[in-house]
């Protein structure tokens, strides 16, 4: 197995059932395969992350916006390293980056609950039912999962968990980071 991918991809399911250093050896040796690549070295940043080495995975992810400065993923990750070291200003900034580079539903669902998190819990609120009424417009629906990270930012715990229980019964692949997300420490 030296194909960069496939260690890549174990590394997340690795890091995901909470074997977080094997699971950065995976992610290591897929960046000396493939060093050139955004996404695997974003996998070993999300892994330093996920082991709550935030100095590593923040030195890992800026490699990646050298690389890339056009992938949304690794200002999104950064994002949330700055979030988990309580610097929500910076991580608003980073979140609203990704949106711009690619508007995707779980960064602007990132971007309600940050903002939530900087006090601004009865705009993050309204910005929650305009998402969804966007989405259900659309004939799409807010993920679960997402829905709980701002549900539980705007201080609705008894939502979130009951958000995060559909989502486990639905088998949304969201829950099995549950047990590494510093989001959920």
């Amino acid at each position: 197995a030296s194909s960069s991918y496939a260690r890549t991809q174990y590394a997340r399911l690795l890091s995901a059932a909470g074997r977080t250093d094997a699971a950065r050896q995976q992610a290591d040796q897929a960046v000396a395969i493939d060093p050139l690549t955004a996404d695997v070295v974003l996998t070993a940043g999300l892994m330093a992350y996920y082991q709550r080495r935030y100095d590593e995975a923040r030195a890992i992810l800026r490699r990646v916006t050298v690389m890339d400065p056009r992938f949304p993923g690794a200002y999104r990750t950064l994002a949330r390293i700055e979030e988990a070291r309580g610097n929500i200003v910076d991580a608003i900034d980073l979140t609203d980056r990704a949106i711009r580079l690619s508007d995707s539903v779980q960064a602007r669902a990132a971007a309600l609950s940050l903002r939530a998190q900087s006090g601004l819990r009865p705009q993050a609120r309204q910005g929650l039912i305009q998402l969804k009424a966007r989405l259900a417009a659309e004939g799409r629906s807010l993920n679960p999962a997402h829905e709980a990270h701002v549900r539980l930012a705007i201080g609705e715990r008894e939502a979130a968990l009951d958000l995060l229980s559909q989502a486990f019964e639905s088998r949304d692949p969201a829950v099995l980071w549950i047990g590494v997300d510093p989001r959920l420490d």
